[in-house]
């Protein structure tokens, strides 16, 4: 059985959105690294591999119509949910694929050359077979410039979870069952209640067995009990995706791209005197002692000059997906917290909380009169990595990038009546996707086309409803309410909010 096929025979995963994995996300941090993106924007061919339930994929496919949309996973769960909601939207420029990499590294289905690459958290899963027929998919189908992403556990951050990982592996010899991962959960609390050095001494491990138990992470129970588990240094995968022409880019978290955010200067000083790039990026992950890479790799990477840089940069926008009131100035970082400058931000929140805006736009105001491309880029990634903003390539959405959004989104919010598992909205703005809670999903589900409701209060009721047949319950004054009556006056207020304030954001974001 390879890496691939080892999901089948295991529950599925329950649905997320990553935005990291968009086209302009991925696009801009070869920008910010100063490497040739996918540019510009327009028709291209998008692959994801071990796509789980597919959010991300869909998402991604009704806000960029114009692209071409491919995602696989060997699970059959995985696969029959994705093409359910791709349907539910109405999506015609999506393909699902149920196959193990090795057939599609061989050429089992016939695909277009690909301008991206994602895989999120497949790679730790995947054997040294696999790996080799991800190198061979690469090499058939990634075009020269193309680009991958590559999430990934990584070492030395850790190493101290792999004694972990092997007393489950071998509780379970295998099965992955329900009572096997139990015993092996009781047998290591029963060693740490010995006081068993490895138990009490290792670093979050109390954590991670918590997660575990009360099955509250998706990721780990299903990894921790999967013997092909690995975790791997940076200059290893390098090594192995330079098999693929691939060259590291950089990492997909804004934040890294920028020294002084992530660095001591004693600890850039140390990294200086290291001329291998791969080992030199392998020693930042001992620095931050990481625990897992998102890294972005192209194929054949071009380095662009300063000039070339800026004009690029030109082609992006930022726009604001947090309220205002919710924005704070700080950014957490590996070396910790930035504060960013009143001086500089302000202006920025205030120019973007009227409408998004071209990064050349915000340029242009007087309060950042003097400043660099580079110099903007940087605060916009700041901006963004503190998950209020995000990046896009400027276009005006068309109009199909609009019926496919609102189509998707309709789908996300009648799905939302029945569980809360599609926690995003679609933006075609953004040719991304926002996390939203549930009660904007139900509330954007009864906008008129002028994004009005008709009655506020029977939408709280409906959303009231929704909640009991979830399961889940409002508290007023630390009690929990059963009454619909009483659910309903409790939500009315939040209809009301989410109309006044996140509609307007909807609208600038084209989601109405």
């Amino acid at each position: 059985m390879n890496g691939n096929e080892a999901f089948t025979a295991q529950r599925a995963f329950a649905p997320v959105f990553y935005p990291e994995q968009g086209p302009a996300y991925l696009d801009f941090a070869c920008a910010l690294n100063g490497l040739e993106p996918v540019l510009p924007p327009g028709e291209f061919a998008w692959f994801e591999i071990g796509c789980g339930a597919g959010l991300t994929a869909n998402t991604l496919a009704a806000t960029n119509p114009r692209g071409r949309f491919f995602a696989n996973d060997a699970n059959p769960v995985h696969v029959v949910t994705a093409r359910e909601l791709a349907e539910a939207a109405g999506l015609e420029n999506i393909t699902f694929l149920e196959r193990d990499l090795a057939a599609l590294a061989a050429g089992a289905d016939a695909l277009p050359p690909l301008d991206y690459v994602t895989l999120n958290g497949f790679y730790s899963s995947a054997d040294k077979a696999t790996r080799a027929d991800l190198v061979r998919f690469l090499n058939r189908y990634l075009k020269p410039g193309g680009i991958v992403f590559l999430n990934y556990d990584a070492l030395p951050g850790r190493s101290n979870e792999l004694p972990l990982q092997w007393l489950l592996c071998h509780m379970a010899e295998g099965a992955g069952s329900v009572d096997a991962a139990a015993r092996g959960y009781a047998l290591a609390r029963r060693m740490g209640a010995a006081n068993a050095a490895y138990f009490t001494k290792t670093q979050k491990l109390d954590e991670a067995l918590d997660a575990l138990e009360k099955g509250d992470a998706e990721y780990l129970p299903q990894v921790y009990r999967d013997p092909r588990w690995h975790a791997s240094y940076h200059i290893d995968v390098a090594r192995e995706l330079a098999q693929a022409k691939l060259d590291f880019a950089g990492s997909a978290q804004f934040v890294r791209a920028f020294p002084a955010c992530c660095l001591t200067l004693a600890q850039q000083e140390l990294l200086a005197q290291i001329p291998d790039p791969g080992l030199r990026e392998t020693m930042v992950d001992y620095l931050h002692n990481t625990r897992v890479r998102e890294d972005v790799y192209v194929r054949g990477a071009r380095r662009m000059s300063t000039a070339r840089r800026d004009a690029c940069l030109a082609h992006f926008g930022v726009a604001l997906t947090s309220l205002r009131p919710a924005i704070t100035l700080t950014v957490a970082a590996p070396a910790g917290p930035v504060e960013l400058e009143p001086e500089t931000y302000l202006p920025l929140l205030d120019a973007l909380e009227a409408r998004p805006h071209g990064l050349s736009e915000l340029l242009a105001l007087p309060a950042l009169a003097g400043r660099s491309m580079g110099w903007l880029a940087e605060h916009v990634a700041l901006l963004c990595a503190s998950g209020h903003a995000s990046i896009y390539w400027l276009q005006t959405p068309t109009s199909e990038a609009l019926a496919t959004s609102q189509r998707m989104n309709l789908a996300l919010s009648d799905y939302s009546m029945a569980n809360d598992q599609y926690q995003v909205m679609a933006s075609p703005l953004l040719g991304s996707g926002v996390h939203s809670g549930l009660m904007q999903r139900l509330v954007y589900r009864e906008l008129d086309a002028e994004g009005r409701l008709a009655d506020p209060c029977a939408t709280a009721t409906r959303a009231a409803q929704a909640m009991q047949r979830q399961g889940q319950v409002l508290q007023e004054n630390g009690q929990p309410l059963t009454d619909t009556d009483d659910m309903t006056r409790l939500l009315r207020p939040t209809v009301e909010a989410i109309c006044a304030r996140r509609v307007p954001v909807w609208r600038q974001l084209g989601m109405l």
